[in-house]
């Protein structure tokens, strides 16, 4: 009985740090340094005047070449490239 309830105690104790652990580390604020910053992803503006420019996002993800190269394919090409 006794073994039992000390394992109880156990379990309730590990389970109560881990639940502080991860509210901890939920609410830190960590600082991550910046490796790119936006205008080394693509010669064209994210957003320009409000409106989102989609060149951006294919040049960030793909590369401006590969970016290039996509531009040049049908939508049927372009899936079947990336499958």
């Amino acid at each position: 009985m006794k073994s039992k309830l000390f394992l109880n105690v156990v379990v309730i104790g590990v389970m109560s740090w881990t639940v502080m652990g991860f509210s901890l580390a939920a609410s830190a604020k960590i600082k991550r340094p910046e490796t790119m910053k936006q205008e080394d992803l693509s010669d064209t503006k994210h957003f320009d005047h409000g409106a989102h420019d989609t060149k951006y996002d294919h040049d960030a993800f793909l590369g401006e070449e590969d970016a290039a190269e996509y531009e040049t394919l049908t939508p049927e090409q372009t899936k079947e490239k990336l499958k």
